[in-house]
């Protein structure tokens, strides 16, 4: 029997466990959540950084083996490939490209050969990994040393696996027991806290938003409803709509908390995955550093700081992050038009001055009403995914937001209203 075969049959095997009607490949991913949370514990309790790290790469390749056996033979090439470009005379951009290309690769196998949902494809798995890569060829071209088993059990790093990432020179001391990590302690307070929370979006996930979902835009009840109505609606939906992410932050966050990677010298409470001020935040700025913060945090070290001296960086940074998401014309339509926001934000900012005949409260109501239709206009035609519903659902919306972005940041640009002030 193959390796593909014998990790088809155990998958098999295991959802034969799904009892409660979960779709497979949600199962599936449930399956990984719940393993990797004691498998983080266990890991506390090693002292050996030999046995930390073979244990953390069996673990991390057999959960890439369960989630994509057919997929194994290009992660171990393209793992090795990087570890020898390490010794480059300036590896960054090499590893990089090379990891975004693969990226790419699998993207586009999961345009030929699914269709355009949400369904789990092993391109998750290569994005969380091309973060690892890019983390490794900042670390090479900033020649911090690393062993072979360092480098290794990092690329399979089993709690982020699916979702995180943290930098490599962290890992490092956290695996070798170094630094803040060599005296972690037992408290796994903030792990269970975590694993509660993965629950509870569990349950909401199940029970909550199929009655809110993105199919609600193509009943006749939506057709019915006014332009405002439809979109209070959008705004509930999307909420309910990230449901599935939240669940997947806490799970790998608890996963997390409970190996230790998370303590900062006192608590638990460093390397978070996601914010929940994101739903209440008002600036789409700092909306975009409380979504998947870890990613956020990786492309803005590793790229946005990197190139900031060039006036096209913040466009290119989303650019990237588009292409890092995957081959949907959605995503580079409104990845750029969260950038604009972003820099709407900015430019408002900018003539604050101006507006202080504005009472607060009045500032307060117009900013939320921004930031809702700037996160409602980026988040759904993502979520949608296929052009022909995307542009359905925003004609149903009016263009209202996309509209208000056009009008805004063209007043500011034509007539440089309070712009004299650049510090943002």
């Amino acid at each position: 029997m193959t390796i593909v075969g014998l990790f088809d049959e155990i998958a098999m095997h295991i959802n034969r466990l799904n009892v409660v009607g979960v779709q497979a490949d949600q199962f599936k991913l449930l399956v990984h959540f719940l393993l990797v949370f004691p498998l983080g514990i266990i890991l506390r309790y090693m002292k050996s950084p030999i046995i930390r790290k073979s244990y953390t790469f069996f673990w991390g390749l057999f959960f890439m083996l369960y989630l994509g056996a057919q997929w194994i033979e290009l992660v171990m090439a393209q793992t090795l490939v990087i570890y020898f470009m390490r010794l480059l005379r300036r590896p960054f951009i090499p590893i990089a490209s090379i990891s975004f290309l693969v990226l790419g690769y699998l993207h586009y196998d999961r345009i030929m050969n699914a269709d355009s949902s949400w369904k789990m494809g092993f391109n998750v798995v290569q994005m969380m990994l091309t973060c690892r890569f890019v983390y490794v060829g900042v670390a090479a071209q900033d020649g911090i040393s690393f062993t072979f088993l360092d480098y290794i059990s990092y690329v399979f790093y089993f709690p982020n696996i699916i979702v995180g990432t943290v930098p490599f020179t962290a890992y490092i001391d956290f695996i070798n027991l170094k630094g803040v990590y060599a005296n972690m302690g037992y408290s796994f307070k903030m792990a269970f806290i975590s694993l509660f929370k993965a629950l509870l979006f569990v349950a909401a996930d199940q029970l909550i938003r199929p009655k809110f979902s993105f199919a609600y835009f193509g009943t006749q009840q939506w057709e019915d409803h006014s332009l405002l109505t439809r979109h209070l609606v959008c705004q509930l939906i999307s909420c309910c709509e990230r449901f599935k992410y939240f669940l997947a932050f806490n799970f790998s966050q608890a996963s997390m908390d409970a190996g230790g990677i998370t303590f900062d010298g006192q608590e638990f409470s460093n390397y978070r995955l996601a914010n929940y001020k994101f739903e209440i935040e008002f600036s789409p700025i700092k909306r975009t550093k409380h979504w998947n913060s870890s990613v956020q945090a990786w492309l803005q070290t590793c790229f946005y700081d990197r190139y900031k001296q060039h006036k096209s960086a913040l466009l290119l940074t989303f650019v990237l992050s588009a292409y890092w998401h995957g081959f949907f014309i959605a995503y580079y339509v409104f990845f750029i038009e969260w950038a604009i926001f972003n820099e709407i934000t900015k430019q408002v900012y900018r003539a604050k001055d101006k507006f202080k005949f504005i009472p607060i409260p009045i500032q307060k109501i117009i900013c939320a009403i921004y930031g809702q239709l700037a996160v409602n206009s980026t988040a759904t035609p993502i979520g949608l995914l296929k052009w022909d519903r995307v542009l359905k659902t925003m004609n149903d919306l009016g263009w209202v937001a996309q509209i208000v972005m056009v009008v805004v940041w063209g007043f500011f640009k034509i007539t440089k209203f309070g712009q004299g002030k650049r510090k943002e």
